[in-house]
């Protein structure tokens, strides 16, 4: 997995991955039960919780335990603008946003919700972080505006109807040497 991309991922199937020569299971959508699955972009069986949890179904013979990353987008500026509507994690959010708002006005707004959505925000440069600190997938989409306009120039956010979804990466570990094996490489 590519951390905090775009969606292009898919789910872990049989033969994806290999650890030491055992077979990881496929991942399934029922090891997450914290991604929105609302919109199409979010598949909760491709997300970082629930590769993760493939990966641990088999720690007990490959030695390698998985954990997934804190999900993060960051923006690299600001610039007010109207938003009526964001949908985040397949919550909407009704915002009163304008041309004179600042970035603590979205800041407020975001964390107001984060018991909903799972995600945090916070100041990152000129910009925001958005953080689902528990790995799960981040989907995200305006009525209005653009991404610069909630903090996130840089960021590709779709429209409420089709919110794009970002994918945490995985970590593995283990006391001692191991082998990834994916349909194509060694790793």
């Amino acid at each position: 997995l590519v951390q905090n991309q775009e969606a292009q991922i898919k789910p872990l199937s049989m033969n994806d991955l290999t650890i030491n020569g055992i077979k990881i299971p496929q991942s399934k959508a029922a090891d997450d039960i914290f991604s929105s699955t609302v919109t199409s972009s979010s598949d909760s069986s491709a997300s970082a919780i629930a590769i993760a949890a493939a990966i641990n179904k088999a720690s007990d013979v490959t030695g390698v335990t998985a954990k997934a990353n804190a999900n993060s987008l960051k923006g690299t500026g600001f610039t007010a603008a109207a938003i009526g509507t964001i949908t985040l994690n397949g919550i909407d959010i009704t915002t009163t946003l304008g041309t004179s708002s600042t970035r603590e006005d979205v800041l407020q707004i975001f964390n107001s919700r984060s018991g909903e959505t799972g995600v945090t925000a916070k100041a990152y440069g000129d910009g925001i972080e958005l953080v689902a600190a528990d790995g799960r997938n981040i989907s995200i989409g305006i009525d209005t505006g653009t991404a610069a306009g909630l903090g996130l120039a840089g960021v590709t956010v779709g429209t409420n109807a089709a919110p794009t979804a970002y994918y945490a990466g995985v970590t593995l570990s283990s006391d001692k040497a191991f082998t990834l094996k994916d349909r194509k490489s060694v790793v």
